[in-house]
């Protein structure tokens, strides 16, 4: 769960205990990249989340449709509105956060 999250632009950003699926994803750019590079490109990891978000939500309900007869999620419709909100049937589920941060100096 969370308690103190932060959305875009510093909105808070709450998710209570069992009701919620929170994942943090960590990578750094190589020590070599440019700062110039990392911040034309940190925006399109924004974008390529939330892609995987609504891909993986796809998928995980296709195979549980498979499953069940009744059918029940055969009309939610998983989609983005951009830059960062994963969509389903029309209401907000998730926001993806993506920051740059300078990487430390190797070998210091």
């Amino acid at each position: 769960y969370q308690t103190a999250g932060r959305g875009t632009k510093d909105r808070s950003w709450m998710a209570t205990r069992g009701n919620s699926i929170l994942m943090t994803c960590f990578f750094r750019f190589p020590s070599s990249c440019q700062t110039s590079f990392v911040n034309r490109n940190a925006p399109n990891v924004t974008k390529v989340l939330a892609l995987a978000t609504v891909k993986s939500l796809q998928s995980t309900l296709a195979e549980a449709a498979v499953g069940s007869s009744s059918g029940s999620h055969a009309d939610v419709k998983f989609g983005i509105k951009w830059p960062n909100d994963v969509m389903a049937s029309g209401g907000k589920i998730a926001g993806i956060l993506a920051r740059a941060v300078p990487s430390p100096q190797e070998g210091g």
